[in-house]
């Protein structure tokens, strides 16, 4: 097993017990829930929020979107996102527009995950192979074949702390 892969198994299992002791996500037979986070463009610094259901990346707002991340079990790299806020998935359609809309996962919610060198994170829709991209609107669509920088997020893990 590479270095790579032992981090990421390490990861995985740090993340996963401490998701259950503080979060109690549910996990059902075919998904098991990873980690709860807001995701940061790591180009920019914006958080990624939802506007009508639409997953943007704009300094105009001043909530961002929280995510459970759910690992698909007997694959080797799918994972589901979840909005907390809504309860809805994000799906991509055939184009690569990305909304937070679906009630029930579809062939549309399914992501690969990447660990970058620089330890940000990538998605890659499985439906239309493409990675999720920051564009120029600030919007956040699958349109990307390569990943750079505008295909770049970081996890800033959530938290239920109370004061």
């Amino acid at each position: 097993m590479s270095n790579y892969l032992k981090k990421l198994l390490i990861l995985v299992i740090f993340v996963t017990s401490f998701i259950y002791k503080t979060n109690k996500l549910k996990a059902d037979e075919n998904f098991i829930p990873v980690a709860v986070f807001n995701l940061e463009c790591s180009d920019c610094g914006l958080l990624v929020s939802t506007l009508n259901g639409k997953l943007i990346a704009k300094n105009i707002l001043n909530k961002s979107e929280t995510f459970e991340l759910y690992y698909l079990a007997d694959s080797d790299s799918t994972f589901v996102l979840k909005s907390k806020n809504s309860g809805k998935y994000l799906s991509v359609s055939n184009d690569g527009l990305c909304k937070v809309d679906s009630s029930e996962i579809n062939e549309g919610c399914f992501f690969e995950l990447s660990i970058n060198n620089d330890c940000s994170v990538s998605f890659k829709a499985v439906k239309n192979g493409k990675f999720l991209s920051l564009n120029t609107n600030g919007d956040i669509i699958a349109n990307s074949s390569y990943i750079n920088d505008l295909e770049k997020f970081d996890f800033v893990f959530y938290s239920k702390i109370k004061h």
